[in-house]
């Protein structure tokens, strides 16, 4: 038997180059992990066609002038369903990523540790480490593509619609920013290696979901959208717009007692722009200014929102920071960076 191996071997190495030692475990791979893959590719199908369906009610719907919500949006029908649809994008950006992070991230090894076959499996000649990384980085990069589709497809369907309100216009809103092409496939990596190391820490599954759960879900709760706002403040550029502190949204939105006397926006704004279809630009602040231009506080606040359309004869200005469209894409890129 020794002979004719040795002999199997040689005609190998003489009749061409022998099996790749990497296609051998990313073939293992596939057929080890092929059932929570398919389960994956599943999910994020199913995700991507309700991003489908969003972009299209969204972009036909609502810019057909006959259709049936247009010029009747305050009834109970459309707002119904406007809620319910603008819900779609949201729920995309948040879920793809926890999915991944639960259901291929964290049963990964704990699965094998659990199993007791990594007693088995890394014992053979390509070694544990190679073995190992193999599968985590194959697992990885299907999820890193897949989520990038997701997101891809969330994009556009959340492009603006010429003539209608700025909410329609998502995607500057927390949820939906990091859930494109370039946030999400990050965040979808980053929740995938959470996943990965609390398996790899607990050696049991359910544990390792458990883990991986509290780990995305306490810090997208309570941490993300501090971490969003602040970055999207970074370099703000900041005008006086006179109509618009005159408005009424922005008597509602003011706060007397606001730090400094500056009050938080964080919404996105098209104005004149929306018409021709321009992607909004983001508002992050806002604040009265006298005619030193010092921020308005307390009681001199409370006289303004009182009478907002006064500013020029009380001498007082109004500000707002924002960022403007030219730089979404640079803060997508310092968000997945730092995601990655």
């Amino acid at each position: 038997m020794t002979t004719l191996a040795a002999a199997s071997g040689a005609d190998g190495a003489e009749g061409g180059r022998p099996p790749s030692v990497l296609a051998g475990l990313a073939w293992v791979s596939w057929r080890q992990h092929r059932a929570a893959l398919l389960g994956l590719a599943a999910f994020l199908a199913v995700a991507a066609g309700g991003a489908v369906v969003y972009g299209l009610w969204a972009q036909g719907t609502i810019a057909d002038p006959a259709g049936k919500c247009v010029g009747a949006g305050n009834s109970i029908p459309c707002r119904a369903d406007s809620y319910v649809l603008l819900q779609v994008p949201f729920y995309t950006g948040l879920l793809v990523p926890l999915a991944i992070g639960l259901f291929l991230g964290a049963p990964l090894l704990a699965r094998e540790y659990a199993a007791g076959t990594t007693r088995f499996a890394w014992t053979q000649d390509v070694g544990r480490v190679r073995q190992t990384a193999t599968t985590v980085i194959l697992l990885g990069l299907a999820a890193l593509v897949g989520a990038a589709l997701v997101g891809w497809v969330t994009h556009w369907a959340t492009k603006p619609v010429p003539g209608q309100a700025a909410q329609f216009s998502l995607r500057w809103a927390p949820a939906v920013f990091g859930g494109t092409a370039v946030t999400g496939a990050a965040s979808a990596l980053a929740s995938y290696a959470v996943g990965v190391l609390a398996g790899a820490l607990t050696r049991r599954v359910v544990p390792a979901m458990v883990a991986t759960a509290a780990a995305l879900i306490v810090p997208a709760q309570f941490g993300y959208h501090r971490l969003y706002y602040w970055m999207l403040g970074l370099g703000a550029r900041r005008v006086s717009d006179p109509a618009f502190g005159a408005s009424q949204m922005t008597a509602q939105v003011a706060n007397p007692h606001a730090p400094g006397g500056r009050f938080s926006l964080h919404l996105p704004i098209s104005r004149t722009e929306f018409a021709a279809g321009t992607p909004v630009r983001w508002l992050d602040q806002a604040w009265y200014a006298d005619a030193h231009g010092h921020p308005l506080r307390g009681a001199a606040l409370t006289r303004v929102l009182q009478h907002p359309t006064q500013l020029t004869r009380l001498h007082d200005t109004f500000w707002v920071s924002y960022q403007p469209v030219s730089r979404y894409w640079l803060f997508q890129s310092v968000q997945g960076g730092a995601e990655l």
